[in-house]
């Protein structure tokens, strides 16, 4: 994806949020436009008609790009503790771009 269609506060930037060294690898990189996730199995449900990359407390889903290659999946799950896990292309709902590779674990979501 060019910088230029991410989000202008993210152009031009690194990974601060991966690991040493792979910090130092651009937005650009990672970012595409394979338009928004489809639900493929799960308990979360959409939330205004999109899949959220981080759902309620409890909750999973397994989710695909259809607009993206064979290997655009997400699959996430959030314990009922509040601890957050995920793997693969993560959909961003407030930049409206998708990050590739996104692996995370999150404590005390929501």
């Amino acid at each position: 994806m060019p910088k230029s269609a991410l989000p202008k506060h993210l152009q031009n930037r690194l990974h601060e949020d991966f690991p040493w060294p792979f910090s130092f690898i651009p937005r650009a990189w990672t970012a595409f436009d394979w338009g928004t996730p489809t639900k493929i199995k799960g308990t979360q449900r959409p939330y205004g008609g999109v899949m959220k990359p981080i759902g309620p407390k409890g909750t999973w889903q397994l989710s695909k790009f259809l607009d993206g290659p064979w290997f655009a999946y997400y699959f996430a799950f959030t314990t009922k503790g509040g601890t957050h896990w995920r793997i693969g292309a993560r959909y961003d709902d407030v930049d409206s771009y998708v990050q590739m590779p996104s692996v995370a674990v999150k404590r005390n979501v929501r």
